[in-house]
This record gives structure tokens, C-alpha cells and sequence, in this order.
């Protein structure tokens, strides 16, 4: 997949990146979360929450593309702990624009390309 960054931007909520695949324009998205520690489920979704919202904030510039985007929430970490706090970030939806996506969690390490690959 032929895919570059054209936004990337990081502030106190998380890291997100705006993708436009070569083929087409359609944009990327990805609201990326990295937890080293204390993984807090209610912290984590307000976080991608408001990448979302940031993210949108730049979608809006194209206006035509925002509602063709696609959209992955992630929370990367270096280990889960407890799996009902695993399933819990798992199972958040995250708002963007009208969608809502699961949160898709991995271990840190794992590229951006490689998990949105894995869920096409």
C-alpha cells in the first residue's frame, strides 16, 4: 500500500496522523495512544476522543474527503495487566465525524501500515 503522511501532529491528549494513499485520496486516519504504565480505560478513550476531534479539526480544511476517511483508533501498549482492563479499552468506540470504530489495541513496537493491513 502506498501510503505517506501529510499531517502529523502531537499534543497533551495523543499523537494522530492524517494518511492519503496514492491511488486514491481517500485520508487515513489514525488516533494513536501510547501507554507505557497505568493504562486507564476512561483516560485512554476521552485521549482518542479528543485526538479525534483534532484530527477532524484538519479533515475540515477538505471538507469533500472527511466523510470518505477511514478511521482507526489505537492504543499501543507494552503490556495490558489485568485482561478485563484489556477488553475494556478494546471494546470503547471511539466518535468520529458520524462513525464509530472500536479501539484496536496491539503491543507497542507494531507499525501503524502493519495493523491497519491486518484489519483490511
Amino acid at each position: 500500500m502506498d501510503v505517506y503522511i501529510t499531517s502529523s501532529f502531537s499534543n497533551l491528549t495523543c499523537r494522530y496522523y492524517v494518511y492519503t494513499r496514492k491511488s486514491c485520496n481517500t485520508p487515513i486516519v489514525g488516533i494513536v495512544e501510547l501507554k507505557s504504565k497505568h493504562i486507564d480505560a476512561s483516560g485512554i478513550k476521552e485521549q482518542l476522543t479528543n485526538g479525534s476531534k483534532s484530527a477532524l479539526k484538519i479533515l475540515g480544511k477538505c471538507p469533500d474527503t472527511y466523510n470518505e476517511s477511514e478511521f482507526y483508533p489505537i492504543v499501543l501498549a507494552k503490556g495490558w495487566g489485568r485482561t478485563s482492563r484489556h477488553a475494556m479499552i478494546r471494546n470503547a468506540k471511539i466518535q468520529f465525524g458520524s462513525k464509530k470504530r472500536r479501539t484496536i489495541t496491539k503491543k507497542c513496537g507494531d507499525s501503524f501500515l502493519e495493523i491497519i493491513s491486518q484489519l483490511k
